[in-house]
């Protein structure tokens, strides 16, 4: 394990509605990493060890997972992460999702994009209740509506590209990356 990923503790951050925690590792320009349902921020450590020698690595826990509170009232993922990224004076973040953590990042560059830079998705849809359109469909969708939106697929993947082929996709988003503008 890396002095990166070894130094780095669980925090968490109080909301009225109890605790989120995540993981702040790094320097440099903001890399939100989401989790999918199901899953917690270890999802990512490949990907902490990877980016955090390079960039300020961010990997919360979604409210009900890992070490974050369960909700006692309704809540929105998208806000949570807004008020975190807040919490800690950061933006715009570059938001890069799985499943579950690529919907919110989608409705968190939707409904807060001053907190947002970019964002890459894996595996997902949108927040709407029916999906109607294969996984295929709703890439092209998101890259015509964002401004220089790309698609590439990791070979020989499903849903997790990150945790199935770890180098690829560290390579592909790395390369994606450098072509932000400063």
């Amino acid at each position: 394990m890396s002095a990166f990923a070894e130094n780095s503790e669980t925090r968490s951050f109080t909301t009225c509605d109890g605790s989120l925690a995540y993981r702040d590792v790094g320097e440099g320009r903001p890399l939100v990493l989401l989790h999918a349902g199901f899953f917690d921020h270890s999802m990512w450590d490949e990907q902490i060890r990877a980016f955090a020698p390079h960039y300020r690595v961010i990997a919360p826990d979604a409210r009900g997972h890992g070490a974050s509170s369960n909700a006692t009232r309704p809540f929105r993922p998208a806000d949570d992460l807004a008020a975190l990224l807040r919490h800690l004076d950061v933006g715009p973040a570059v938001l890069v999702g799985v499943s579950m953590g690529g919907g919110t990042a989608v409705d968190t560059a939707l409904e807060h994009p001053e907190l947002v830079r970019a964002v890459v998705v894996c595996g997902v849809g949108t927040s709407e209740p029916y999906f109607e359109n294969p996984w295929s469909l709703m890439a092209e969708r998101l890259v015509r509506a964002v401004h220089d939106g790309r698609a590439v697929s990791v070979e020989n993947t499903a849903h997790f590209p990150n945790m199935e082929a770890p180098t690829e996709f560290n390579a592909l988003l790395a390369r994606f990356l450098e072509t932000l503008p400063n």
